[in-house]
């Protein structure tokens, strides 16, 4: 009796690496997760001089135990970066691959990076600042504090569009940018009031120091720019929006 041979199964193309500029990418956002903990948890307990070996420890916890359980940092697991794990879900190889969903561009992934950084500096306002301007009215605690939880939000969930390459990400970015452009426009001469010559506690400066007029001036010139350039790129990136 003769025997006829399976077929085999056509070969899968293998998993897409990260690239060093992912890897970079998710170690920065591993980072900037890290130091964001540390700082709100050093504000919580008034422990501001601790801020740095807070940071170090959140940092290489969060790296051992995901090492050590095979599990995406939370750098990774916002870039797409995953380990490759067999279909049986018993054997799991230590290789790292991104997602093959995430199709995303240069400007596309470097654009949501720079989202969470705005969003994280945003959120921290709130245990440095005691005041935010917003229509043209200028608003105090607790009011302030909801103003910059909600700008952060707003900011994540642009990030969020763009690095899980979202279709939705060629029209609720802009709108959400131009939204906050037209109120930092609106609000600029009661910024410019509030902000010069306070005196702040930056996690890095150890120390207080006080608020520049030309920097709030670039603050908002720079949002400004970086709302421009991210509209004009997600809209030349478009085709990468395929979710």
């Amino acid at each position: 009796m003769s025997t006829v041979g399976q077929a085999a199964a056509p070969a899968r193309p293998p998993a897409r690496r990260p690239t060093a500029w992912r890897r970079f990418g998710a170690s920065y956002l591993d980072m900037l997760f890290s130091a964001f903990l540390a700082w709100v948890s050093c504000h919580a307990f008034q422990a501001h001089d601790e801020w740095f070996f807070v940071f170090i420890t959140i940092y290489f916890i969060q790296a051992v135990f995901c090492r050590g359980n095979l599990k995406p940092t939370l750098g990774e697991a916002t870039l797409g970066v995953r380990y490759l794990m067999s279909t049986s879900n018993q054997v799991v190889a230590d290789i790292k691959v991104v997602n093959p969903k995430l199709k995303l561009n240069a400007f596309l992934m470097a654009a949501g990076v720079v989202e969470i950084s705005l969003a994280l500096a945003v959120l921290s306002l709130w245990t440095v600042l005691d005041q935010a301007a917003s229509w043209g009215t200028v608003l105090k605690e607790p009011t302030s504090f909801l103003y910059y939880g909600g700008f952060g939000i707003l900011l994540f969930l642009c990030a969020a569009s763009l690095l899980s390459g979202s279709r939705n990400a060629r029209w609720a970015v802009p709108i959400v940018h131009a939204g906050l452009l037209l109120d930092h426009f609106v609000s600029a001469g009661k910024w410019l009031e509030i902000l010069p010559g306070k005196e702040v506690l930056w996690p890095w400066a150890g120390k207080a120091a006080k608020i520049e007029p030309g920097l709030v001036a670039s603050a908002l010139l720079f949002f400004a720019a970086w709302s421009l350039v991210l509209a004009v790129g997600t809209g030349l990136s478009r085709k990468y929006l395929v979710q």
